[in-house]
């Protein structure tokens, strides 16, 4: 009884050490995923900021102009990153709200699964697990702060296992 209780014992620790280790790797390659998609080859922060996903970094227009000038780049485009809540039939979330030049693509979702592309100020993409967990659909108006905007897509590759990703224009 004892050896089996041992056996059992053992199994149910390495059933568990396998799932912990999943759920890690989940996270650890979620956080990164839309990052990894991007176009981009360089990311630029402020001075001692030493994370794009916790961190506040704040460049001004200035330093955009300045790196468009180095002969080697092609282009450079702002993002915008803001943790943001939203609410639908009485739940609410937090999502990290993007926001990137509509007319340069740098920094949108690199998978619609479902919709499309932003084309104006007053859409947003949302993640489909984020949709999924609120009941938001193509076609819906979500609600942030003062403003209503138009659900125009669900993207894939945007789920950080805690905090989803959704897309706005830079200008809204």
């Amino acid at each position: 009884m004892r050896s089996a209780l041992t056996v059992g014992g053992i199994a149910l620790c390495v059933v568990l050490m396998l799932f912990l280790l999943s759920i890690y790797n989940g996270v650890a390659q979620g956080s990164v995923e839309y990052i990894r998609q991007s176009k981009g080859d360089l990311w630029v922060l402020q001075e001692y900021s030493t994370n794009i996903l916790r961190g506040s970094s704040l460049l001004s227009t200035g330093h955009g102009t300045l790196l468009r000038e180095i002969p080697s780049i092609k282009s450079a485009s702002p993002i915008l990153f803001l943790l943001s809540s939203i609410s639908n039939q009485g739940k609410t979330a937090t999502v990290y709200l993007t926001g990137y030049d509509l007319s340069a693509g740098i920094g949108k979702p690199s998978h619609i699964v479902q919709g499309r592309s932003l084309a104006g100020d007053d859409e947003i993409i949302l993640d489909r697990s984020f949709a999924a967990k609120l009941g938001f659909r193509v076609g819906d108006f979500v609600h942030l702060k003062d403003d209503s905007l138009k659900v125009v897509g669900l993207s894939s590759g945007t789920n950080m296992f805690v905090i989803q990703y959704a897309f706005v224009s830079l200008q809204r």
